[in-house]
């Protein structure tokens, strides 16, 4: 057999390459003491080691290594825990038990089901190959469970799994919630692709693999490209949490003259003046950490300073200042030349949504109607 590189070959293959890299940097990234974002690593790891086996069977491969074959499923049996540990630990920080093996019994189940076909002779395994026209995605060879009842077993199992992590990531109340609600938003899509698939078993729609697993890598590539923070954020968010009850046992004891409390005014001046002279707030796309930066003080201390002593979230910080800035310009006439889009764009928000959100969270009215009582106001100075 010569090797086929058709286009689903050469998508699996670059699908492969990034899933392997982002796995590595799961698992090495310095930042990362816990393991929550291991297990993400081996999730990912184990859905690249399914698109292997797809690549070997889609370029003709797999006939040099038949050993491989349908060892796919193996793969995606441990993806499902796996992802199900990754969501567990982010949010509630449970490290693995006895009880958890438990997460094993479907693998196990499948292996004993297939090892007729794991432990068959090396022709045997090539003329089933043969037969399957090398298909990585049949799976009715099993001794143990009738056929029918396989499709169902991993709709319930796929189902399951969704349903515990989607749980987990409603019940945590950290600043990690966000991204692994878009996490297993992304992930469901997997689940209801593959249920579709197992019912219409038709051709085009299992080309759909080509696409589904491939760009949910990428979706998690992209994710850590531009927010590499997520690779330690929980470990910020444990941090954070742990200073601001260390603040609050320190208030009690010593009150509120004590030594914590001069050094909370120290950083409220620091923060204040560099608000103040530098305006970062008209910054589009500034962060966090870019403050803890240019403050040369711990993100999670920054964070924990302001939830806690200032009684707003950074970017509650931000916007309050971006919103006295935007009063001050609709003051200046600002409003008669720029629309509220290119208003709201001067003024460090992104887009008008988020503009009118946060004028209306800080002024109790949108910009409009603060535009209009100017004018009003105006109106009624010029008369009088």
């Amino acid at each position: 057999m010569t090797l086929t590189l058709t286009l689903p070959a050469i998508v699996y293959m670059v699908a492969m390459v990034l899933g392997t890299i982002i796995a590595s940097i799961c698992w090495i990234h310095p930042h990362n003491s816990l393991s929550s974002i291991k297990w993400l690593g081996a999730s990912i790891l184990s859905l690249t080691w399914t698109l292997f086996v797809f690549f070997l069977s889609e370029s003709s491969l797999i006939y040099y290594a038949p050993h491989l074959f349908q060892t796919s499923f193996i793969a995606t049996l441990l993806y499902l825990p796996f992802s199900f540990f990754f969501v567990r630990s982010a949010t509630r920080g449970t490290p693995l038990a006895w009880k958890d093996l438990i997460h094993a019994l479907p693998l196990v189940l499948f292996l004993i089901d297939y090892s007729a076909i794991y432990l068959s002779p090396l022709t045997d395994k090539l003329q089933l190959i043969e037969t399957e026209n090398h298909s990585a995605y049949v799976y009715q060879h099993g001794w143990l469970l009738p056929s029918y009842l396989h499709k169902p077993l991993r709709f319930l199992l796929f189902l399951v799994y969704t349903g515990l992590q989607f749980r987990l990531a409603l019940s945590c109340k950290g600043p990690e919630k966000k991204w692994l609600l878009s996490y297993l938003t992304v992930q469901f899509v997997l689940v209801i692709y593959y249920i579709i698939y197992q019912i219409a078993f038709d051709p085009l729609v299992l080309r759909a693999t080509n696409i589904i697993i491939p760009s949910y890598i990428v979706f998690i590539a992209v994710a850590l490209l531009f927010h590499p923070h997520i690779l330690y954020s929980f470990n910020v968010s444990r941090a954070e949490t742990k200073l601001v009850e260390g603040i609050k046992r320190i208030d009690e004891s010593e009150g509120t003259d004590g030594l914590h409390k001069k050094r909370m005014e120290e950083i409220y001046s620091r923060l204040e003046a560099f608000i103040q002279s530098d305006s970062p707030y008209l910054q589009h796309g500034y962060s966090i950490h870019d403050l803890s930066t240019a403050l040369q003080i711990p993100t999670y201390q920054l964070s924990a300073f302001l939830n806690h002593y200032v009684g707003l979230s950074f970017h509650e910080y931000l916007n309050r200042y971006r919103i006295a800035h935007c009063k001050n310009r609709i003051a200046q006439g600002a409003a008669q030349l720029l629309t509220l889009e290119a208003l709201a764009y001067e003024c460090g928000f992104n887009n008008r949504n988020s503009f009118t959100a946060a004028f209306k969270h800080f002024c109790n009215m949108t910009p409009s109607e603060f535009i209009k009582l100017q004018k009003k106001t105006l109106a009624a100075a010029k008369n009088s």
